[in-house]
């Protein structure tokens, strides 16, 4: 049987997006849709591909926004003043006529999403700037907009209403990591969203019966008033089912009557369902339903029309916990319950932190990456003082999380891998590098003590890396902690590691959990769950193949990707992801990751990968043609960290101290990157 669709209806109204109101909003201004009208008006003066691009890096904002991000923001000011308004409006109401059935325009949706995306980087380009007031604004904006949008009572407004409440969520966190968000700031957001209710946020029950409404009242108007009914249903619907829509077109008025009531019915039950206080009574309520619907039963119109229930009976239970979570700890921070330096992100310190060294000149960088000279010019002073602050400062916050900053993160090409590599190899060169004489007598005591200092940082970023997700970050961590491990070494054998050194270092150290201290098992397991939701092939066994290859699969049949073939699909996802100017950075990435995967293997990918589209570029060709170094090796890395870490504790020990066997146990129960472990955190 055909499929479900995931919203009939709402497919068809959204295909009308772009033409014209059937009937005009009010002229009230108190009325959030005129405001929404008269800021949709300004859309178009607005270049459309500096808006996309904009959106792109709103998504991953690894880098500061561009001049051409705030020419396009700087344009569209007023057209923000006007959303904004509108957002402030108690009631929104677009003046739908749903007389017309399937043919009724939604106009204002597509418009309104991109205004939404507009005013989101309105507030990335804020707080980028440290404006958090414009920031909050921003948030609100959304949030309010997320409300206003169910009022429509159609399923694809409840949907983009969502869409739009999850960019407001996401922005949200992002407020809280940089620290954006004061305990006023939290009531004002909270308040904003009180035309959210905990039952049905985004008004779908309301939705389900509304559709169910205009779809038998159209229907049964264009039958009673249209001779050749049957051939225009059939013209309609041709596009969307022809199979269906053709047995619709040969029914007589009987049969027609009663396929319209069978759906009817079951719409009826499906909004009884939705309407159940216990949602899991309603979905028992629904199975039945459901699988006769599967077996085909209940009549072509239902065939047509039902949209994919379980499906959204799940998105409506996970609008209601996101809701209820999201103004929880909002009203906790306004009320002083929670701390909103707790929620402060190292994540985003570090990308700032990145940012300011690929900023640098190349004279700088070559100056800040150098170990033999004390640092020269007064650039390389002033960007090694602001890098020191940020990355000290990050490194003792109790939260790290990329996954809340990069709702985008590629598979292998991890955005913020190059900057952090580039931190730590920062730390390091300063922490080798000779002071500088100024007469003091103890100068070399002093420059001692600042390098355990930088490496104490470097120990507590890896701790931070430690909780992450991206098989590129565990690359990063275990090369900085082989090289921490290096320099330590050297400076134990100077003698220049003394009880407070050590102290500060075993402290540091202790925040590195012992069971998977670079997380390669962690990212070995986010991997494979992430290909697995892109690729149905990864959800059957990992069985290796000979010679490393999966095999080429009968055609009825999914093929098996063995170890080998992983690293392959992330390299190869990864590249087909990308086009423009941001290819060339992803290859580059990708070719950096030796430890990962064979580098003649990532070139063949990518030659085949340049030139070709998804379509034209079957993803198994592409594993059975190209080899990866097996994804496995992370876990022999993860074996090799442990060790290293061991190595660490015994360096930093000291003699007859408590530490001496703490170090010894190196953060058993620590806490991790997200301040979620047992343990107390440093600082």
């Amino acid at each position: 049987m055909r499929q479900t669709h995931a919203v009939t209806l709402a497919v068809l109204i959204a295909c009308t997006v772009a033409l014209p109101w059937t009937r005009s909003a009010s002229a009230d201004q108190a009325n959030a849709a005129w405001w929404y009208q008269r800021a949709i008006s300004r859309l178009s003066a607005l270049p459309s591909q500096s808006l996309s691009d904009a959106i792109d890096w709103a998504s991953d904002p690894v880098s500061a926004p561009s001049p051409e991000i705030r020419e396009l923001l700087s344009r569209a000011q007023s057209l923000l003043a006007d959303f904004r308004r509108g957002t402030m409006q108690s009631t929104s109401d677009f003046g739908l006529d749903y007389s017309q059935g399937f043919e009724m325009m939604l106009p204002a949706l597509g418009p309104l999403r991109r205004i939404a995306h507009l005013n989101r980087i309105d507030g990335m380009v804020a707080l980028h700037d440290g404006d958090h007031a414009r920031a909050v604004r921003a948030a609100e904006g959304m949030l309010r907009l997320s409300a206003h949008l169910p009022a429509d009572e159609i399923m694809i407004s409840s949907l983009v209403g969502t869409a739009v409440y999850t960019m407001a969520d996401g922005f949200i966190e992002s407020c809280l990591g940089r620290g954006a968000i004061s305990a006023d700031d939290a009531r004002r957001l909270a308040a904003a969203m009180d035309g959210l209710p905990d039952r049905d946020p985004f008004g779908m029950v309301e939705s389900l019966a509304r559709e169910q409404s205009v779809a038998v009242d159209w229907l049964s108007t264009l039958r009673d008033a249209d001779d050749a009914w049957s051939e225009r249903i059939a013209e309609f619907f041709a596009g969307e089912d022809p199979e269906t829509a053709a047995a619709l077109a040969s029914m007589d008025d009987d049969a027609f009557s009663a396929a319209l009531g069978q759906y009817d019915a079951a719409m009826s039950l499906v909004v009884d369902a939705f309407s159940m206080e216990d949602r899991a009574a309603g979905a028992a309520a629904l199975a039945p339903l459901l699988a006769e619907v599967e077996r085909g039963e209940h009549g072509p119109l239902v065939q047509l029309f039902m949209p994919a229930i379980g499906m959204l009976l799940s998105r409506l239970e996970q609008n209601e916990a996101a809701v209820r979570a999201r103004r929880e700890h909002l009203i906790a921070l306004a009320d002083g319950r929670r701390d909103p330096l707790d929620e402060i992100n190292a994540a985003a310190e570090y990308l700032e932190a990145g940012r300011l060294l690929t900023a640098c000149d190349e004279d700088t960088w070559q100056e800040l990456m150098q170990d033999e000279v004390p640092l020269a010019s007064d650039e390389s002073r002033r960007v090694w003082t602001s890098l020191h602050a940020l990355l000290d400062g990050a490194s003792r916050r109790r939260r790290c999380d990329f996954d809340a900053i990069l709702r985008t993160r590629p598979f292998l090409a991890a955005q913020e891998a190059p900057g952090l590599r580039a931190c730590l190899r920062a730390l390091r060169a300063a922490a080798a590098r000779p002071p500088v004489d100024d007469g003091s007598t103890d100068a070399g005591t002093q420059a001692a003590a600042l390098a355990a200092d930088l490496h104490a940082i470097a120990l507590r970023m890896i701790a931070h890396l430690s909780g992450d997700t991206s098989v590129a970050t565990a690359l990063v961590a275990s090369e900085a902690l082989d090289e921490t491990h290096a320099a330590l070494s050297r400076l134990n054998d100077a003698g220049a590691l003394d009880r407070e050194a050590k102290t500060v270092l075993a402290a540091a150290l202790r925040r590195i959990p012992r069971s998977d201290p670079c997380a390669h098992v962690r990212a070995l397991k986010s991997l494979r769950d992430r290909l697995a939701m892109r690729s149905s092939w990864l959800r059957r066994p990992h069985a290796a193949h000979a010679g490393g290859a999966p095999a080429i699969p009968p055609e009825d049949a999914p093929p098996e990707i063995g170890p080998d073939g992983v690293g392959a699909i992330a390299c190869l996802y990864d590249l087909l992801d990308v086009v423009g100017p941001a290819r060339e950075a992803c290859e580059a990435a990708l070719l950096r990751l030796g430890d990962l995967l064979d580098q003649d293997a990532v070139e063949a990918l990518v030659q085949m990968v340049r030139g070709s589209t998804p379509a034209s570029f079957p993803e198994w060709t592409a594993m059975t043609n190209a080899q990866a170094t097996p994804p496995a090796r992370l876990e022999g890395r993860s074996a090799e960290a442990r060790a290293m870490l061991r190595r660490i504790a015994i360096l930093v020990r000291v003699a007859g101290d408590a530490a001496d066997h703490a170090t010894d146990d190196a953060t058993d129960g620590a806490t991790d990157a997200r301040g979620e472990g047992e343990g107390p955190a440093d600082g």
